[in-house]
């Protein structure tokens, strides 16, 4: 809008300079006298006002479109946000107001380890997951522990320290036997088993990350037994 309306300005006063000076040579007679001289002085200085106005104006408009053209350029050049930081936003916000489940669910729901790892980064295990007062239901315990021991048997995953820490902590507040999961837990449990199996003989872990898996394999195949 503003592109359109200060152009018209110029416009206008270029006009209106345009019409003095014709109205200048009108008043003007053949001869000029006394009472010509004076308007004609008028018009002068009356012109030199206008002139020092579109000079202003003109400023004034090659400042503004310098403004806009950069402001363009500027929002032209803003990357939309992809699916994955927005997935990552919403899980950030629901962490940060306490709404862990919804959080979590979120994360999991679009079956990316990125995104449930990055969950557990961002929430605080010893609040989420305090015995007397669990901030999750046993189906995202589930569904965390599942999500979890893949990422932790993935090839290149060479620091699976979040993914031991969390499901460490799950074992100690999952119920298998609960009625919202005890049909699949019996599965999910094994299948973490042999993750954690997998990783456990590969090369790239230090002395006490593979004496932290063989602990946890002991434990899961306790809870899968029971």
């Amino acid at each position: 809008m503003r592109q359109v309306i200060v152009p018209a300005y110029e416009i206008a006063t270029n006009e209106m300079f345009s019409q003095v000076a014709k109205s200048v040579e009108s008043v003007l007679p053949p001869q000029q006298n006394g009472e010509s001289l004076q308007l004609m002085s008028e018009m002068s200085d009356m012109i030199k006002v206008m002139a020092n106005t579109i000079d202003n104006l003109t400023r004034e408009v090659s400042e503004l479109r310098i403004a806009v053209n950069s402001q363009q350029s500027n929002t032209a050049n803003q990357e939309p946000m992809n699916e994955m930081d927005k997935l990552k936003k919403t899980i950030s916000n629901e962490l940060e107001v306490g709404n862990y489940e919804v959080a979590f669910t979120t994360a999991l729901s679009a079956s990316s380890a990125e995104l449930t790892v990055f969950a557990c980064e961002n929430a605080d295990i010893s609040l989420v997951l305090d015995e007397e007062n669990l901030l999750v239901s046993q189906a995202i315990l589930l569904c965390l522990m599942q999500q979890l021991s893949a990422s932790l048997a993935e090839p290149n995953n060479a620091d699976p320290k979040v993914e031991l820490e969390w499901l460490q902590e799950i074992t100690v507040v999952l119920n298998p036997n609960d009625a919202n999961i005890s049909a699949h837990a019996g599965n999910v449990l094994r299948q973490a088993g042999q993750n954690i199996s997998a990783k456990a003989a590969m090369g790239d872990l230090s002395r006490a990350q593979k004496r932290q898996l063989q602990t946890l394999l002991q434990v899961f195949r306790g809870l899968a037994s029971g």
